[in-house]
């Protein structure tokens, strides 16, 4: 999540979330590939990650180890989401969002809202 903060699963809802590069147990992964792929195929990171809040909290590094890609493609599929999917998308996993924050007690504050 975001270095030097507290593990929150609320952030993913926030419009300024980052993501980083993330490692995923596969035992955990392998459970929702056949949701992934048939309804998710182009919000599949988000989804997965609301997905795994039911596994438990996610480990910050505290360390930023990628770059952002540039690159002169036109391609910008992953910047075109249908919002139908993109709302579809966020119901499915606000729910979880939500049950992780109140199982580990995680709050948004105003500093980070």
């Amino acid at each position: 999540m975001w270095t030097g903060r507290p593990w929150n699963p609320l952030l993913m809802l926030e419009p300024k979330y980052m993501h980083h590069i993330t490692v995923m147990r596969r035992e955990f992964v392998q459970r929702h590939l056949e949701e992934l792929e048939n309804k998710w195929p182009n919000l599949a990171e988000f989804v997965l990650k609301g997905l795994l809040t039911q596994y438990g909290l996610w480990i910050n590094s505290g360390k930023i180890g990628y770059k952002w890609r540039i690159c002169n493609s036109d391609n910008t599929t992953h910047k075109s989401f249908p919002i139908t999917g993109v709302y579809a998308a966020r119901w499915r996993i606000i729910p979880l969002l939500y049950q992780a924050a109140q199982k580990y007690q995680a709050k948004l504050s105003p500093v980070e809202a």
